[in-house]
């Protein structure tokens, strides 16, 4: 085991295991304060089936419980130390409806090797994106983000620094938190998962791939899209968000591009039928 997730307590309460407190923070922020997987016309109501593409540490599933007791969710994470953090998640806030899945989705099944970042692991990709580009877009969100990044009392600190000293931080934090592990991962394609569970309606479709979600898109079959009532698909480069977009109008539903404001090379769609 490369990285040992410590329990971490939520603003509002809860307890969870994390991986990263910095990365914790800002997905409970996005999931539980500014409720983004129920926005633009979708919904979540006791008794759907969701399936939770990507979904790292689990923070999805221990919402998802306080939504309803019946919720059943099929959860997805390839990168064995974030599985053990969402297995232990869902040992912590248990729903029998809930069945995870130590495997990635992509559009073809087999194994690859995925990047995984023990500090911070949101950013575990198949598809890492090591560009100059990159990287100084990434620079550039820490040091906006500085001031409460990763404590309050870390954040105080830094509060000091400004001009050039405030950006050499805000390197040296990348290349912290930028540290690389590669493992190789079981891929099965979401075709594959429909037909071994006979789900015949899926009520959400959660991806949050980082950069496969066009493959994924792609090898689903016009009857898989038939049973899928509603998905919100994070795009990562903004060149695959007019390919997916055309995927999810072709298959009759009604798309919202939400982009994130934050980092604006991210779009969030929101399909609904």
């Amino acid at each position: 085991m490369i990285a040992r997730s410590q329990k971490l307590v939520l603003p509002n309460g809860l307890t969870v295991h994390s991986l990263s407190r910095a990365d914790t923070d800002v997905v409970y922020q996005e999931i539980f304060e500014n409720d983004v997987y129920r926005r633009h016309g979708v919904t979540i109501a006791d008794g759907d089936q969701i399936l939770d593409v990507g979904a790292n540490i689990g923070m999805l599933e221990v919402f998802l419980n306080h939504v309803g007791t019946s919720v059943a969710v099929h959860a997805f994470e390839p990168i064995p130390d974030i599985f053990e953090a969402l297995r232990r998640n869902v040992e912590l806030h248990p729903n029998p409806n809930v069945q995870i899945h130590n495997c990635g989705i992509s559009g073809k099944a087999g194994s690859a090797t995925f990047a995984f970042y023990p500090r911070a692991s949101c950013m575990s990709s198949q598809f890492p994106n090591d560009s100059p580009e990159e990287k100084a877009r990434i620079v550039e969100y820490i040091y906006s983000q500085m001031d409460r990044f990763p404590t309050p009392q870390i954040a105080r600190i830094l509060r000091l620094f400004l001009g050039f000293s405030r950006t050499w931080v805000a390197e040296r934090i990348f290349h912290y938190v930028n540290h690389r592990v590669d493992v190789s991962c079981q891929l099965r394609t979401l075709s594959e998962i429909i037909a071994e569970y006979q789900l015949n309606r899926i009520d959400l479709l959660k991806v949050d791939a980082e950069r496969a979600e066009l493959s994924i898109m792609q090898s689903l079959s016009v009857q898989d899209w038939s049973k899928i009532r509603q998905a919100i698909v994070e795009v990562h480069d903004g060149f695959n968000v007019d390919p997916i977009l055309e995927i999810l109008r072709q298959q009759g539903f009604r798309v919202t591009d939400d982009v994130n404001p934050l980092v604006p090379e991210v779009h969030l769609l929101y399909a609904v039928r």
